[in-house]
């Protein structure tokens, strides 16, 4: 193991999503780590699971800018941001793993 302890960093993720598979941050935190390890593919999958457990509101982006929202859905897409401001990152990281796994 290295300095992060990946053997008991390892069973800690598959412990914990076993008990919480649907908490947001350690399904990111899990692709992240699968990620450094170059797990490229594991990592992917994680981080489009972490996609998939986000409400849709996300995707309502022009909408939003445009002002087409609803005040409800604007409130939303609002709070939303708010809690995960740097969301859209995680495409950003999904397409470098793409990216990796292809050379």
């Amino acid at each position: 193991t290295d300095l992060l302890g990946d053997t008991s960093a390892e069973l800690y993720y598959r412990e914990a999503l076993n008990a919480a598979p649907r908490v947001p941050l350690l399904v990111y935190s899990y692709g992240d780590f699968l990620f450094r390890r170059g797990r490229y593919q594991e990592a992917i999958d994680q981080w489009q699971a972490f996609v998939g457990l986000a409400p849709d509101i996300w995707k309502r982006r022009i909408q939003y800018i445009t002002g087409a929202l609803d005040p409800s859905r604007q409130h939303q897409y609002e709070i939303f941001y708010k809690l995960y401001p740097n969301f859209d990152l995680i495409f950003d990281r999904i397409e470098e793993a793409e990216m990796r796994l292809a050379q």
